[in-house]
């Protein structure tokens, strides 16, 4: 029978016979024979002409929901990895992929084994992993790798189609982690060589990638037939019918030539999509065949942590931008589309720097998986702040509503009271009442920085939002401080006095000029109402 070029296994030389393997799906245990049929001299090859059309196609493993780590950045400390993959438990998600770009010895360095102090720091990863139900997976960018078309007889002896002095060791460096206890692993073909662009994304290079994760997976299936590959390729984002240059013949070739089993990362329409559409998801699966797992890299939900940092940093239109006009975003739901969440393989987020993915936007995250559709934003925001905060939530909330426009409930003392109504008893006739829960309200703001940091303490999360949470509690009880004010008509006209607006300047300077926030406050909205 003449073997399929194009299916798994080494090029045969010469008129050898062959043996040609048509099978629908094959098992998980099926992968293994292959290799062992090699050692025995039967070049063999497994068709998928007919596996396409095989009812058995269709079945595929579990879905993946979880995180990918600086999939452009620095790599995440180990502590830190601990203390996500056990907070993927407690969520019930199930994947975490280490996959940094500058992650020593996993891009440049990729040639260079791992030490044992590396190894065991991974074997602890995997061990926490089983321990929460998370899936570990650890990803190799082998920069540079030649194969296929571009060797000669003398670099590929065993006629695999990757360079002879390569291949051992991309092969040993997978062994080294399986050894200590991985099952998933990821083939980065992102930024290397010779496919930095989709205008260099070749046929060549798509044969060399797929033949690449072909062998990695044999490897790795002679040990333990569960292990399973995932392949980020050259072109990681774009839409079927947006494609340019060679990037249609590279998705093209992957779907001809990768194993069933091998799932491929996608980043939507661009390298960092503001939107995951299930849409364009869909077309591109068919019509490459692939499994496709969706990476959101821009998750983020409390945009206040994005604020804080920009203003740190002491760049006030980025602040404003970070803050996405006058609302917060709430939950991934910007990000993932509903839909996605049903059809796609795997949906990961993305968090670089370390802490630039917070356990609010993990906890929102979890909930948009749970929930699909029905999945209500502000609720959800609301319990993964009770989750992460614990007693802080409240004055957490308190803060992310005045924030957003909403803090014009304010409890005070167990009670909940309305400033809009407070403010309108007020000036309309003088209330004492309301005039004294406006004083109560102006010390809960007042307080609400020391409350934060007394029920936040050394948590990551108080020193997110320390830096916004200052500044706008004080803007907020500066406004209050006018309606308090003995006369109510000047407490109407208060925020036009002098001195007053000399505050609002020497905040509204505070806030790195960001003169636009003076204007989010609920209070200044109420001052400034006739």
């Amino acid at each position: 029978m003449a073997g399929n070029p194009r299916a798994f296994g080494p090029r045969p030389r010469g008129r050898r016979p062959t043996v040609a393997l048509r099978v629908p799906r094959p098992s998980l245990p099926s992968f293994p024979r292959i290799p062992r049929l090699h050692a025995l001299g039967a070049p063999c090859y497994l068709s998928r002409s007919r596996a396409r059309r095989h009812p058995l196609s269709r079945s595929r493993p579990p879905q993946s929901f979880g995180v990918t780590e600086s999939f452009r950045g620095e790599p995440w400390s180990h502590d830190a990895r601990l203390r996500t993959i056990a907070f993927l438990g407690e969520l019930g998600l199930n994947t975490y992929v280490v996959a940094p770009f500058d992650g020593p010895k996993l891009r440049r360095g990729w040639e260079t084994p791992f030490d044992a102090g590396e190894l065991q720091r991974f074997a602890e990863l995997y061990a926490a992993g089983r321990a929460a139900g998370v899936e570990v997976i650890v990803g190799v960018a082998p920069a540079r790798l030649r194969g296929v078309g571009g060797l000669n007889a003398r670099r590929d002896r065993d006629g695999n189609g990757v360079n002879d002095d390569q291949w051992p060791r991309l092969r040993d460096k997978f062994l080294s982690l399986q050894d200590v206890g991985g099952r998933g692993f990821l083939l980065a073909f992102d930024y290397t060589l010779p496919s930095y662009f989709s205008s260099t994304a070749t046929l060549r290079a798509a044969r060399l990638h797929a033949k690449a994760a072909r062998l990695v997976l044999f490897a790795l299936r002679e040990r333990d037939p569960e292990a399973f590959v995932w392949l980020t390729p050259a072109v990681d984002h774009g839409a079927w019918d947006a494609l340019k240059f060679g990037a249609p013949r590279y998705w093209m070739a992957l779907g001809r030539d990768l194993p069933p089993a091998v799932r491929v990362l996608w980043t939507g329409l661009r390298r960092r999509s503001p939107r995951i559409r299930a849409e364009v998801a869909a077309r591109l699966a068919r019509a490459t065949g692939l499994q496709l797992v969706a990476v959101a890299r821009d998750p983020e939900d409390d945009r206040l942590t994005g604020f804080a940092q920009e203003l740190m940093a002491r760049r006030p239109r980025s602040a404003w931008r970070a803050l996405k006009g006058r609302a917060l975003r709430f939950g991934p739901r910007d990000t993932i589309d509903p839909e996605l969440i049903g059809n796609a393989a795997a949906v990961l987020v993305e968090g670089a720097p370390e802490a630039g993915l917070t356990r609010v936007v993990l906890a929102c995250f979890a909930e948009t998986i749970a929930d699909g559709a029905a999945y209500d934003p502000i609720q959800a925001h609301g319990r993964a702040l009770a989750r992460v905060s614990g007693a802080a939530a409240p004055d957490l909330t308190l803060l992310y509503r005045l924030v957003q426009r909403q803090g014009r409930r304010l409890l005070i003392e167990g009670l909940e009271v309305d400033l809009e109504d407070l403010v309108s008893r007020s000036r309309r006739s003088r209330d004492g009442e309301a005039r004294e829960m406006l004083r109560r309200a102006l010390r809960v703001l007042r307080g609400l920085p020391a409350r934060l940091r007394e029920g936040l303490g050394d948590d990551p999360l108080w020193r997110e939002v320390a830096p916004s949470a200052e500044k706008i509690a004080a803007l907020a009880a500066l406004g209050l401080k006018a309606l308090v004010a003995e006369d109510a008509k000047a407490a109407g006209h208060a925020v036009k006095a002098k001195g007053l607006r000399r505050e609002c300047r020497r905040a509204a300077k505070a806030l790195r000029r960001t003169r636009p926030l003076v204007a989010m406050g609920p209070i200044y909205d109420l001052i400034e109402s006739p």
